[in-house]
């Protein structure tokens, strides 16, 4: 019987090595690459694949953002989406200032705004059609500490520029989404993923969820 050399033993290993990757891209590969589609992206870039054909992952728009809620996307966001811009209001909101637009070399992220329009009863109170509405906030009942009956708390309806956080007549939050943005200052200002450590997990009571080009709801 021969005696197997180090040469040989990793060849193997590597052959088994490049199988498990095989399988686990059959099972599972196209998920991984695609990754999740929950990622909330700055203003302007609302179009996913001209985001990701233009992106060169150069982190200007991270450095200008006066309010740090630019983040680099990870791996969990899928393989193409790596490093790309993502908002994370864990860390920051957006203010719509445009920096981070005027800071990409590349136009990944647009700096062309939509019509500008005010609500009604809020003069003052504006944002664009489409590249500015980049998310909608929706209530997590399971985490939110007023709809699980634990505490009272107006911690996102206060910090609302738009008041599209409302209270129901038991004083708990709903959203009107024709007045949602997705700023992500209800999502920062929420006290439950603190408030609620002991249970696990970290998602908020409020959160946002993005969209694609969406225009406000008449």
């Amino acid at each position: 019987m021969s005696e197997r050399t180090p040469r040989a033993l990793d060849r193997r290993a590597f052959v088994r090595c490049t199988g498990a990757v095989a399988g686990l891209f059959a099972l599972g590969g196209a998920a991984a690459i695609a990754g999740r589609s929950d990622a909330v992206r700055p203003p302007g870039a609302q179009d996913e694949a001209r985001l990701l054909s233009l992106c060169t992952r150069c982190d200007r728009c991270r450095s200008a953002c006066p309010t740090d809620v630019i983040a680099p996307a990870v791996l969990e966001d899928g393989l193409v989406s790596i490093r790309t811009p993502k908002l994370d209001f864990t860390l920051g909101w957006c203010d719509f200032c445009g920096a981070c637009a005027r800071a990409c070399p590349t136009g990944a992220l647009s700096d062309e705004a939509g019509r500008a329009f005010e609500f009604e009863g809020l003069p003052g109170r504006t944002f664009h059609e489409t590249d500015a509405v980049i998310g909608r906030a929706a209530v997590n009942r399971d985490r939110c500490i007023i709809w699980r009956g634990q505490s009272t708390c107006t911690a996102c309806s206060q910090a609302c520029p738009y008041e599209a956080i409302l209270l129901d007549e038991a004083g708990r939050p709903t959203v009107d989404e024709r007045r949602c943005n997705g700023c992500g200052v209800c999502e920062h200002s929420c006290p439950s993923s603190r408030l609620l450590s002991y249970d696990g997990g970290s998602a908020r009571g409020i959160e946002i969820a993005p969209v694609h080009g969406e225009r406000p709801k008449e």
